[in-house]
């Protein structure tokens, strides 16, 4: 990636979590970040969008057409890290128009918005970074989290299948798992009844005995895989288990 003109960056999901602490590490001087969510973050540009609201995605393709049309810009960059673990529990007892935004947010606002960057990247000649947030959860049948665990399921499916396809010169796509980071959604998740969430008891002992990452942690590597052009997708990020590490190679 060169380093002559502006980089500008989109996060979804800035407002707290992973989301905001890469935010607040952006490695590359003078970029420009907008956050795109519905609270507005600490500092920074904001692109008010409720992702779950299929409405409010004409905004946030206007922001990449208009940021990208003007001079200078030397790279572009979307990090998707939006997400909803509610509603908790069996598919049958959640309330249909929550679980269908979730769904929405979960699994289609990324696929969307990310085709629609790099057609926007690539009309305007700026060389794209496309970071998605899966989850663990898409690894697995998680009871009580059909909704979460099937659209990054689908989410993690589209990036690698994008990844793999020709794509514009100068173009990275890529994958992240985060495991067992310290979010305002895992501590929520460990909140939970254990017939609603099987997994909150184990979630709340990793909490308690303080055997989680830390998002800066977590951003700080995702950084460093962007930088080096994401040679590896998916990204396994965080406390990550023996099984999904590269060989001869330690997370940090």
């Amino acid at each position: 990636m060169g380093d002559g003109g502006t980089t500008v960056i989109w996060i979804s999901g800035a407002s707290s979590g992973i989301g905001a602490a890469l935010a607040q590490s952006v490695p590359f001087p003078n970029a420009r970040v907008l956050s795109v969510s519905r609270r507005p973050p600490h500092g920074g540009e904001h692109v008010a969008a409720d992702l779950s609201d299929p409405a409010s995605w004409p905004s946030v393709v206007a922001s990449f057409e208009d940021v990208l049309t003007e001079p200078g810009i030397d790279r572009a960059m979307f990090l998707h890290f939006s997400g909803d673990g509610w509603p908790h529990g069996r598919a049958v007892d959640a309330d249909p128009d929550r679980y269908a935004a979730s769904v929405i947010l979960n699994g289609t606002s990324g696929p969307v918005l990310g085709q629609r960057f790099l057609i926007a990247c690539r009309r305007h000649s700026v060389p794209a970074a496309l970071v998605m947030c899966s989850s663990p959860a898409a690894l697995g049948a998680n009871r009580g989290t059909s909704h979460y665990s099937a659209g990054k399921a689908a989410l993690l499916t589209w990036t690698e299948i994008v990844r793999a396809e020709e794509m514009p010169h100068g173009t990275t796509v890529l994958a992240v798992i985060p495991w067992a980071t310290d979010t305002p959604m895992l501590r929520d998740a460990s909140r939970q009844p254990v017939d609603t969430n099987p997994l909150s008891g184990e979630i709340g002992t990793l909490i308690a005995s303080d055997a989680v990452a830390q998002p800066a942690d977590v951003a700080a590597q995702i950084w460093r895989a962007v930088v080096a052009g994401a040679p590896t997708s998916p990204l396994h990020v965080g406390l990550v288990p023996p099984e999904f590490q590269p060989p001869d190679s330690t997370v940090s």
